[in-house]
């Protein structure tokens, strides 16, 4: 599964306000998906670099895997295949930032381990 940054161009960039509560019940509108359904991302900000990769121009991908919880919480994030350079645990915090919708089965949140990919591209 490959899940793409949101863009920092602030041109294209959609604000919003996460609620300081919990995130509300939306079971009604949910109950209409049947079968199963993957979580989507719904918040990913772009990954910052460190020093040293910016210095070597580094471009590639970080794997990681994560549980996404009934809330949409991403959790338990660990390395897959990593890059070194301090990249890795620049992409396991903004992984902790992410928020998805989370899976659904029959309309249901349950949760599901899946692996994503942080991309980091010279000008993040």
């Amino acid at each position: 599964m490959r899940i793409e940054n949101v863009s920092s161009d602030p041109s294209k960039l959609v604000t919003f306000d996460l609620p300081s509560q919990p995130i509300p019940d939306c079971s009604s509108s949910w109950s209409r998906i049947q079968g199963r359904s993957n979580p989507i991302v719904l918040f990913a900000p772009d990954p910052e670099y460190t020093i040293e990769a910016r210095k070597a121009n580094v471009q590639a991908t970080v794997v990681v895997s994560v549980n996404v919880g009934m809330d949409g919480i991403a959790r338990n994030i660990k390395v897959e295949r990593g890059l070194g350079m301090g990249l890795d645990q620049k992409a396991v915090k903004i992984v902790q930032e992410w928020l998805f919708r989370p899976p659904l089965e029959n309309g249901k949140p349950i949760s599901k381990k899946l692996g994503v990919e942080v991309v980091f591209r010279v000008g993040n």
